[in-house]
């Protein structure tokens, strides 16, 4: 394989390791970087190596989006015969543009596809014409690399038609080691042969040098740092670098009280930093975000993992998953945190987080990210694709919707396949077809439309890797066409999709091969020359089989489209990064066609207003309205010339088109809500929560679940807004739903807060105004009382909106205390509930609260919720720990103090299990070092373990093997845990400290215990250990219940209360 790189960073000889480890591999790499360029703050030369292809190109510029290459050696390098271009700069920077231009002038049979790198991880829109080079660059590649997973996702969000590829950026190894580590060349006599094996613990004496390396800035959290160690006297800060902040740093340090712990070593050079990074005894990453910079890799961290250093780090950016559970990550700001952390990375976790660390350097190597993008070239190439035979993993996917007798047609020929059946109608009489067949039934617990039942089914394969088919409820296709497909498949490398030739329940022939649609496409049709079209055709998806590699590299389906063009969709994106469909004649099936459908009035609406979502998505508004225009011209000259039945089809869809489809289809979705003459009042509601994604937690998940369920119905309008936790992640698109990160100052009782909040509430201010000025909410309903409900109330009285409180009972179980600090917040929720239209919490204890302390008068219940199935836990992320063939108790949440692990690790440690018996603890928070030396305290180790924070797949997979699940909370305003438990089919012991004994019946669904009291707390434990009759009645009883807490009926819950609100 031959790839030319461009990059102009690769003028530093320690970034070319990448191409070095491409080189090793095979490839042969030629390199076109700058011949000089201002790196790190100083100018740097280019010196290449002997064994290097690499060529230095002049620049015009020194920013890294505004400069320009000598466009002379580029073009000459251009003229080579490259399988791919990868263009090492951001898709808005006008290098990229320039490549690209040269790349488009190059006349050639064959266009090299390219590859795009980006690192932007915040969702900025850029002026004119950055914004538009951008687009444009996106559209053209052919792969996209990222250094971090956000910014992964902002290159799809903004255009890129494929998956980007989240690869780190690399390491030296050699270079980056523990002292006592052998070099390369003493690798193979290293104990085990492994070159940077951790040295054994030693227990850390006081005092605990921290080390920071970098730019010293304000952003990089020096003077939180500072603040850090003033609260703890055993650490001792190592600065190593040069910045604006060098000169005040000594003073500042002198105001904190802690010079006499700080020592400036200035700027280092870069052979030296190694040999810094082992002085240190932790690593601190502190970063603070800012509304246009934020971490978007630390690299730094890696490093110090390298050296076996442990690191501790903020959760700006990127920091959370590079640094993942190979350090710590504590909240941005939090200083408190951030000592606790430093402390405990030195002390008990040191040799975990070595250990950790240098598994994840390992992943950051050269080597390792060479074999990365080698496999993303290959991917492009399609290479990764060749196989000289058939693979024998194929798997079916039906999404289903009513239609049991058609479904049984469906499904008879295929049955002895791995067969899943992806039910959006939830239809008892479907499961237990699937039953009766032996094919997996999944029940996604809502209709999202065909795209999204094939992405749940997608994300439960039977066999992940495998090619997957498409089979409508209203199709047939035997198995021996179903082998002809895949051998189809199979025998071309960069084939996509294959179909078959079709006929309907007649026998008549079907159509099965359409033209993409495009603005050129649909006017070429409506002046009657649809012969000329040379557009790219796909095959229909009601039998398609689907590769697996183009799979992975172009992404699933996408889910805004309801129904219809949902193929077509994934064709084109897939024919953009390479990719070509054919239909298999030799291979023939039966297609009923609208079998599962409706009124064709309908079904004409919801095909048009997923084509002008398509081509709206793929050519922009410009696009869109100039088919639009082509479209309303055909029908309407049709509608005159035509006849009958013919002309009045044609004037429909002149008037479908004059007011556009998707106005059209929202009409429909109304009138079809209303299930009457009247369609039902649509209400707009913003939902204001103190949380939300990435966040986990209660509040959290409660809210994002109601805002999807609200999103679904034709009758709201929903966005969330939520608090700006120094992120700065905008606006966002969240499981279809519109996320607005607002920022919300308040006051604290000291003058720098002060003069602070003159400056930061006009922007706040403007920030929310536009968000109303976009969305226009007719009811601001306020989620887990705080700053966002301050914000709520004051604004809703400026802008004359109602509001409505929910209490997530954070009033008096909330960790850090707010309510009992604050006076501002309790004045704010006592005025909220005095003007709110509603009121409701998950618990009557919680209403209860608020009746005695905040005058409440009246209010209601609405319980938490539960998915009533998840998906399948990742094979690559799977727990070490379920492998012990041991048997556990489980307990889930936020380690914090009030949900109560010390409790349980106190009673678990007195209830004489036997040995072999353990206790699982998932979930991370400020608590997990004290609950680490709880055990070692309690002499649990080996029958105590923290898994760290868990997905809802892998929590799911914890309590289904788990002997029970225990809530030992100290006060639980509801505690979906218990939900989680029920629908895992696992036995509950239940706290009885807040809402629980209100929805849990002791002895019937779980047992109710005090968890202050120890000794009840482990006789809990002990009866459900020893009574496996006990054990199997509560479970089966939890999870009968479990339809009683779905999410839609929470929804539809809320959804009563703003109709009359």
């Amino acid at each position: 394989m031959r790839v030319l790189r461009v990059s102009h960073s690769a003028v530093v000889d320690e970034w070319r390791g990448r191409e070095r480890a491409l080189t090793a591999l095979g490839v042969d790499v030629e390199l076109c970087c700058a011949r000089r360029w201002h790196a790190g703050g100083a100018p740097v030369t280019l010196q290449a190596r002997p064994d290097e292809r690499v060529r230095g190109v002049r620049t015009l510029g020194r920013h890294p989006a505004l400069f320009l290459y000598d466009p002379i050696p580029l073009w000459r390098a251009l003229g080579g015969d490259f399988d791919v271009i990868d263009v090492h700069e951001e898709p808005f920077a006008l290098a990229t543009a320039e490549i690209l231009l040269l790349r488009a002038l190059r006349k050639r049979a064959r266009r090299t596809p390219v590859v795009l790198y980006t690192a932007q991880n915040l969702r900025k829109r850029y002026p004119i014409p950055f914004r538009w080079l951008e687009r444009r660059a996106l559209r053209a590649a052919s792969g996209v690399s990222a250094c971090n997973s956000e910014a992964a996702r902002i290159a799809e969000d903004k255009g890129f038609v494929g998956r980007a590829r989240v690869i780190p950026l690399g390491v030296d190894l050699e270079r980056f080691r523990p002292a006592d580590a052998p070099g390369p060349a003493d690798a193979a006599t290293a104990p085990g042969g492994r070159v940077g094996a951790p040295a054994p613990y030693r227990d850390p004496a006081p005092p605990i040098t921290v080390g920071f390396i970098g730019r010293l800035v304000p952003e990089k959290g020096l003077l939180l740092l500072l603040d850090a160690l003033a609260r703890e006297p055993r650490l001792r800060l190592r600065v190593a670098g040069t910045g604006p902040l060098a000169s005040e740093l000594p003073e500042r340090a002198a105001s904190a009280g802690v010079s006499d712990r700080v020592e400036l070593v200035g700027a280092v050079d870069p052979a030296d930093i190694p040999e810094v990074l082992r002085s240190f005894d932790v690593l601190a990453v502190p970063s603070l975000p800012t509304p246009s910079w934020t971490e978007q890799f630390g690299r730094v961290a890696i490093e110090a993992m390298a050296c076996g250093v442990p690191v501790v780090a903020s959760d700006a950016g990127a920091l959370p998953d590079v640094v993942g559970g190979a350090g710590i990550v504590v909240p941005t700001g939090d200083a408190a945190a951030l000592a606790e952390a430093l402390v405990e990375a030195s002390g008990s976790r040191a040799a975990a987080l070595r250990e950790a660390g240098f598994a994840r350097a390992e992943e950051c190597s050269w080597g390792a990210v060479g074999r990365d993008y080698l496999d993303l070239y290959r991917s492009i190439v399609h290479e990764a694709s060749v196989a000289p035979e058939p693979t024998p993993t194929l798997e079916v996917i039906v999404v289903a919707y009513g239609s049991p007798e058609l479904l049984r047609r469906a499904l008879e020929p295929v049955a002895g396949l791995p067969v899943t059946v992806v039910d959006n109608s939830s239809l008892p009489a479907i499961r237990e077809l699937c039953d009766e067949l032996g094919v997996r039934y999944l029940d996604p617990g809502r209709n999202g439309g065909f795209a999204a039942g094939v992405n749940h089914g997608l994300a439960n394969r039977i066999a992940p890797g495998a090619d997957v088919l498409l089979l409508n409820p209203d199709a047939e296709i035997s198995v021996d066409d179903v082998a002809r497909l895949h051998r189809a498949l199979r025998a071309r490398p960069d084939l996509a999709s294959v179909g078959p030739a079709q006929v309907d329940d007649e026998g008549r022939e079907a159509r099965v091969e359409w033209w993409l649609p495009s603005p050129s496409g649909t006017w070429l049709e409506a002046l009657g020359l649809a012969r000329l079209r040379r557009d790219p055709s796909y095959v229909i998806g009601s039998v398609m089989l689907l590769r697996a590699e183009a799979l992975e590299q172009v992404g699933w389906f996408d889910e805004q489209y309801f129904l219809y063009a949902e193929e077509a969709d994934w064709a084109y994106r897939a024919h953009r990064l390479g990719w070509r469909h054919a239909v298999v004649p030799e291979a023939r099936a039966v297609h009923v066609g609208a079998g599962t459908g409706g009124d064709p009035r309908r079904r004409e609406a919801h095909f048009h207003a997923s084509q002008e979502r398509f081509l709206r998505k793929h050519f922009g508004t410009a696009g869109w309205q100039w088919a639009r225009a082509g479209q309303w011209l055909g029908a309407t000259v049709r509608s005159i010339v035509l006849p009958g039945e013919r002309g009045r089809a044609a004037r429909r869809r002149a008037a479908l088109y004059r007011l556009g489809p998707v106005r059209v289809e929202a009409r429909f979705r109304r009138a079809d809500a209303s299930g009457s003459e009247s369609a039902a009042t649509v209400r707009r509601i913003a939902l204001v929560t103190s949380s939300y994604a990435p966040h986990f937690g209660g509040v959290e998940e409660h809210v994002r679940q109601v805002a999807h369920e609200l999103s679904q119905r034709p009758d709201t309008v929903v966005e969330v807004w939520s608090v700006d936790r120094g992120e700065h992640l905008g606006t966002r698109d969240v499981d279809g739903v519109v996320v607005r990160h607002l920022p919300t100052p308040l006051p604290a009782r000291n003058l720098r807060s002060l003069l602070s909040l003159v400056r930061t509430v006009p922007s706040a201010w403007l920030a929310w105004s536009r968000a109303r000025r976009s969305f226009r909410p007719e009811l601001l309903h306020v989620h887990c009382f705080g700053p966002n409900g301050v914000y709520g109330l004051v604004l809703g009285r400026l802008w004359r909106l109602p509001i409505a409180v929910t209490s997530h009972g954070e009033t008096s179980a909330d960790d850090r205390g707010a309510f009992a600090r604050s006076a501002l917040l309790r004045r704010a929720l006592r005025a909220a509930i005095a003007r709110a239209r509603f009121v409701t919490a998950p618990s009557e204890w919680v209403l209860d609260e608020l009746r005695t302390s905040y005058g409440l008068v009246g209010g209601s219940v609405v319980p938490n919720g539960v998915a009533t199935t998840v998906g399948r836990p990742d094979p690559a992320h799977r727990l070490s720990a379920l492998d012990d063939p041991r048997a556990y108790f489980a307990a889930v949440g936020r380690l914090g103090p009030l949900k109560g692990f010390d409790l349980l690790l106190d009673a678990f440690a007195d209830a004489g299990l036997p040995d072999d018996t353990r206790l699982l603890i998932g979930g991370d928070g400020p608590e997990r070092g004290t609950i680490e030396r709880r055990i070692t305290d309690l002499g649990l180790e080996g029958r105590a373990e923290l898994l760290g924070r868990l997905d809802p797949a892998q929590v799911d997979d914890v309590m289904q093997r788990s002997i029970a699940v225990a809530v030992p909370s100290r006060l639980e305003p509801f505690g979906i845990v218990a939900l989680e438990a029920w629908r895992a089919r696992a036995a509950l012991i239940m706290t009885n400290r807040g809402g629980g004994p209100e929805f849990v019946h002791d002895g019937v669904d779980g047992l109710l215990v005090d968890p202050l009291d120890r000794d009840a707390l482990a006789d809990a434990l002990r009866r459900i250990h020893d009574d496996a009759e006990l054990r199997t009645r509560l479970a089966r009883t939890g999870h009968a219940r479990v339809p009683e807490f779905s999410w839609p009926g929470v929804a539809a819950a809320y959804r009563a209360r703003y109709e009359h609100a």
